[in-house]
């Protein structure tokens, strides 16, 4: 679990935590003096770090979009706190949980998603019941569906939004004899059906490449590691 959110960060205070890098470049003062200019965030928000020694090594390693360990001091510049950064390497990928840096439903997935097994259990159909309770309970679909998001851009559009989604519609269509019960099998079934299990977690031995400014494609499984 990351610690050191950039909210979370205060006046003169030395850290250690990881962070992804949404903007990475080598400027000059007035003086002429090179630094290393990043803007590193995570699910919370971003900060401007300036690396000022030993920096040029760093500046070739690591690119935007990629997730780095940092040791920094924080101070205040323009009433706005702004990172001086120690030291800084690349994470190793068992290090990142991309739901820290990720915007994420702010309601408890397990009880959303038992909520949606509910939803399955009521199905009157016996054969539709048992075919939908093996496709969301299967484990790579149910990690993928606990983090998925429900669209693109517009509604439910981060993590876990897809499982919120469900438990918000999930109700009404129970109650609606006429409709299937369950989110996201319906005329929505191919939400389930086009992803991987890597799809929301990337693969062993890689590390994750999330672009938060760019819609998800969430049909795409290497969409969130790039």
């Amino acid at each position: 679990m990351k610690t050191g959110f950039v909210t979370e960060l205060l006046s003169e205070q030395t850290i250690t935590s990881f962070f992804l890098v949404h903007e990475k470049e080598v400027r000059n003062t007035r003086e002429g003096r090179a630094y290393l200019r990043m803007e590193l965030g995570d699910r919370s928000g971003t900060v401007e770090a300036r690396m000022w020694d030993q920096f040029e090594v760093v500046a070739k390693d690591i690119n935007r979009d990629d997730f780095v360990k940092v040791q920094a001091r924080v101070e205040v510049y323009r009433n706005r706190p702004q990172l001086s950064v120690i030291q800084v390497r690349i994470a190793k990928p068992e290090e990142i949980d991309i739901a820290d840096y990720l915007p994420h439903t702010p309601f408890d997935v397990e009880k959303m998603w038992a909520d949606l097994l509910g939803y399955a259990n009521s199905l009157q159909n016996p054969w539709l019941k048992k075919l939908v309770l093996q496709v969301i309970t299967e484990p790579g679909t149910a990690k993928c569906y606990k983090r998925a998001p429900a669209a693109k851009v517009m509604h439910h559009a981060y993590m876990g939004g897809l499982l919120e989604h469900g438990a918000v519609i999930g109700p009404r269509h129970r109650a609606s004899p006429e409709k299937p019960a369950v989110p996201g099998l319906s005329r929505r079934g191919r939400s389930i059906s086009t992803r991987s299990p890597t799809a929301f977690n990337g693969p062993p031995g890689r590390p994750f490449r999330p672009i938060p400014r760019k819609p998800i494609e969430i049909s795409d499984p290497t969409a969130i590691w790039g």
